[in-house]
């Protein structure tokens, strides 16, 4: 029997890793759209929480049967990942770090920065919509 197990890995999720991410997982769903698929995670310490929440989305509309364990820390935007899981399973040394998300804007020009402070402004408001849903629809947390 194949193993439909991604294994999340430790380090930050960030564009590569996202990318290999997503490539495991559109070709166990290509191989199969009915069978559960596993997020394994060890230690993953956070990383970029746009491309984490345009993952997430993508993986719950799927509606493939989804699987998040951790045995390890679950960091920051890792904590988003995790929450895509229909069924999410820790264990005994499972630790889950939440804070306030962040956003470092990528280049900004003093040129502009009234509206480059105007249009992060926007991204971080919009996105902090987005995490705040995500959470308050799969977990019993409250924002």
């Amino acid at each position: 029997m194949k193993s439909r197990t991604i294994r999340v890995g430790t380090g930050e999720l960030l564009a590569p890793s996202i990318a290999r991410l997503e490539k495991q997982f559109l070709k166990l769903v290509g191989e199969d759209q009915q069978k559960q698929i596993t997020f394994s995670f060890t230690d993953c310490h956070g990383g970029n929480t746009e491309l984490v929440m345009a993952f997430v989305a993508r993986i719950i509309a799927s509606g493939v049967p989804i699987r998040t364990k951790s045995t390890g820390s679950i960091d920051s935007a890792a904590t988003l990942l995790f929450l895509a899981g229909s069924t999410r399973v820790g264990s005994a040394s499972s630790v889950f770090m939440f804070h306030p998300f962040t956003v470092i804007p990528q280049a900004v020009s003093f040129a502009n920065l009234d509206a480059d402070f105007a249009m992060w402004k926007g991204i971080v408001k919009k996105l902090k919509v987005r995490v705040t849903r995500l959470i308050v629809d799969r977990t019993s947390l409250t924002v």
